[in-house]
């Protein structure tokens, strides 16, 4: 796991500690920069992956993308981000949004080499 933020390591370094400080503070009290979901994963965005489960071949049914979509418009994309979102309790139990990242970010390839996902969990070196 290459998370840096699933893990508070302690050091004598006053700039971790003020980095690891205020995501904390800012996870636990967002305040105004809770926004809805629909403002970071827009409409757009949503409208794409509907696309893509349609082009799947046949792995997703109608009443399946019917379902994401009723959850999409009803429920998810009215969340706020943090408070509804990422500090939800049974989101994380299910891990529905840290298991995809973390199997996905770090690929392992056949020569041993790794390829590394863009993501601020691993070490894409990319820009």
């Amino acid at each position: 796991n290459n998370n840096p933020f699933e893990y508070w390591l302690t050091l004598s370094n006053e700039h971790y500690d003020s980095v690891m400080n205020s995501v904390q503070e800012f996870i636990m009290d967002p305040g105004e920069k809770d926004v809805k979901v629909k403002e970071v994963f827009t409409q757009a965005m949503f409208d794409e992956l509907v696309s893509t489960m349609q082009h799947q071949g046949g792995q997703y049914d109608r009443d399946s993308i019917k379902a994401v979509t009723k959850l999409w418009k009803s429920d998810f994309s009215q969340r706020r981000i943090v408070s509804d979102f990422i500090r939800d309790g049974e989101l994380g139990q299910k891990r529905l949004t840290s298991m995809p990242d973390r199997i996905t970010n770090t690929v392992a390839l056949r020569d041993g080499s790794f390829a590394y996902r863009p993501t601020v969990i691993n070490c894409f070196a990319g820009s």
